[in-house]
């Protein structure tokens, strides 16, 4: 009588395991998935919270506020500055609901460039204006000849030398002046511009927190602006 033998090749037994640890890794990297996707969506939640939180509190706190300014003016004592942190203080400055105009001087040539990337910003709400160095100082110098020819032995007020000024920049004088830099220099902000602005003192701008700029704006509610008394 013949015996048949059951043979199984060894190919084929190791391609069964093959098959039986891939559906077990699926498996395991299908758990670690929806599991992982459950904690995102739970810390995506949270931080959306924390923030709804953390920006109504901020409103309450610029509520409590006496005195909040319509006009800012910023001065960047730094050469190197990127549109992103330019749209940073733009974002800051728009949380607060009186400031309508924000003037952005750096006295350096690129100014221009980050102008293009941020005119989107601006609306009928809310304006923001560009000075440089070279345009503060062609303004004087324009000033000066149109003064001198004149012709006559009155001298010039500062008024109608500011009003002179601004027919070419024609940007508000800020309440608030917030200069972001190593050293507190004005770095040739135009000086007609800041006669009666508060001035205050910051560090460089990517160093800069949200919370340094609300100490500003607390520092302007509080003071007492005299004009010249």
């Amino acid at each position: 009588m013949t015996e048949y033998k059951n043979h199984v090749s060894p190919d084929r037994d190791l391609k069964c395991n093959q098959n039986i640890l891939g559906c077990i890794t699926l498996s395991i990297f299908q758990f670690l998935w929806f599991h992982l996707s459950l904690l995102i969506r739970f810390m995506l939640y949270q931080y959306h919270n924390l923030m709804s939180l953390w920006i109504n509190d901020y409103h309450e706190k610029l509520r409590n506020l006496q005195n909040i300014p319509i006009n800012v003016g910023v001065g960047i004592n730094q050469e190197q500055l990127s549109t992103a942190q330019i749209q940073q203080l733009i974002c800051w400055c728009r949380m607060v609901p009186t400031i309508r105009t924000l003037t952005i001087f750096h006295p350096y040539s690129h100014c221009d460039s980050i102008k293009l990337k941020t005119d989107e910003s601006s609306d009928d709400d809310f304006q923001i204006s560009f000075l440089t160095f070279e345009s503060g100082r062609s303004s004087m110098i324009k000033a000066a000849k149109h003064f001198t020819n004149l012709k006559t032995n009155i001298m010039p007020t500062d008024d109608a030398i500011g009003e002179y000024l601004k027919q070419d920049y024609p940007c508000p004088d800020p309440q608030l002046l917030l200069i972001f830099g190593d050293c507190p220099i004005y770095n040739g902000f135009p000086s007609w511009q800041i006669r009666l602005s508060e001035t205050v003192f910051l560090p460089p701008i990517e160093w800069t927190t949200i919370s340094q700029f609300y100490q500003a704006l607390k520092i302007f509610s509080t003071c007492e602006q005299r004009f010249g008394k």
